[in-house]
């Protein structure tokens, strides 16, 4: 328990938390959870999951905590990254699906030196400009969809309520300058439509 707290603080403190901006942050994100398709219960589970799933790669020193970036989304871990070998890809499967609670685990970790043609900034700003493109576009529940960018490739994951919808948020996807591909993990759940008493 204490190195998850620690690894928790330390995940704050080097995101530049601060506890006015925790409150601020936490705040709003209980807003939008209110308008997922998973709830406010489903987004706290797996913001408790993606806590423990990291845990589980800072453990023995972090090797396989710096260079993997996680998003989960219903019970579903998606692992993405460079790591120096395939045992080391193996491995951050091993423990994310060994935590308590995964569903799911989308291994899309490479295996060796990250591309000296992408980097960080140019990941964030393409992940950005889809979330703006799905959070402008009506025709998209946006919050339903988490983003993650890894040289260039924009992974998908979450809820769509249909396959239109997601076949729409794909080519959004794409539209962005300088994507080389998108790799969807997003489930379609029809809305059922409830009909008023009559």
């Amino acid at each position: 328990m204490q190195r998850l707290l620690a690894g928790l603080a330390l995940l704050l403190t080097a995101a530049g938390c601060t506890p006015p901006a925790l409150v601020l942050g936490a705040g709003a994100r209980v807003g939008l959870a209110a308008f997922e398709e998973r709830g406010i219960d489903g987004t706290v589970a797996d913001s408790a999951l993606q806590v423990e799933v990291n845990a589980a790669l800072l453990d023995d020193g972090g090797e396989l905590f710096w260079p993997v970036t996680t998003l989960v989304r219903d019970g579903r871990v998606l692992l993405v990254g460079n790591v120096p070998t395939e045992a080391h890809r193996q491995e951050a499967g091993r423990r994310a699906g060994g935590v308590s609670g995964v569903f799911e685990v989308f291994n899309e970790l490479e295996v060796g030196p990250r591309s000296a043609l992408y980097d960080d900034a140019q990941d964030t700003l393409i992940s950005q400009r889809v979330t703006s493109a799905l959070v402008f576009d009506s025709e998209i529940k946006a919050v339903n969809y988490g983003i993650v960018t890894h040289n260039a490739v924009v992974y998908l994951m979450g809820t769509a309520r249909s396959q239109w919808e997601l076949d729409r948020a794909i080519a959004h996807a794409r539209n962005v300058a300088y994507v080389r591909g998108v790799v969807s993990h997003v489930r379609v759940v029809p809305v059922v439509e409830v009909a008023a008493p009559s």
